[in-house]
């Protein structure tokens, strides 16, 4: 689980190149401290540092979809639940470590009776998300405009 101990963790990946195209831009400590130390302490948005052994790569969150603010899936029913996530370390790009940890993940959301459908929002230029989030089962379904701008809406369901 997310902690105050990954800030500077996550302020490096999130300034990767490769990261900040794709997710919120390059971003200063201080900002990714009061945003991240935000998630740590809600009810609705659970966040996590993922490993492979004993080492650090990426970042996965789910969220309680229809509790999200600012413009974000006002709409979804409740039962409906969010992912995101990044490859973080460059190394571990292009193995095949988001199928992985997407399929592992929702499965186990998608275990628990209370979530019928998880959705994704990829940006339509970032193949790699939208290849890891197919293989673990999303499928897509129409670009939508969100606050952040166009992104490809994609869910699994049970």
């Amino acid at each position: 689980e997310l902690n105050n101990s990954h800030f500077l963790l996550l302020h490096r990946w999130l300034n990767n190149k490769h990261v900040r195209t794709v997710w919120d831009g390059p971003q200063s400590s201080d900002a990714i401290i009061k945003k991240y130390q935000n998630q740590i302490y809600s009810s609705h948005i659970f966040s996590f540092i993922v490993f492979w052994n004993d080492t650090p790569f990426g970042f996965i969150q789910s969220y309680h979809a229809c509790k999200v603010e600012s413009g974000w899936w006002e709409d979804e029913p409740i039962g409906t639940w969010g992912v995101d996530f990044f490859i973080g370390e460059v190394s571990f790009l292009k193995k095949g470590h988001g199928s992985k940890i997407l399929t592992q993940f929702t499965d186990d959301l998608l275990s628990n009776p209370n979530i019928k459908k998880i959705i994704s929002d990829p940006s339509p230029s970032n193949k790699g998300a939208i290849r890891s989030l197919q293989l673990a089962g999303f499928r897509n379904q129409k670009v939508i405009k969100t606050p952040d701008g166009k992104a490809l809406l994609m869910t699994k369901l049970k």
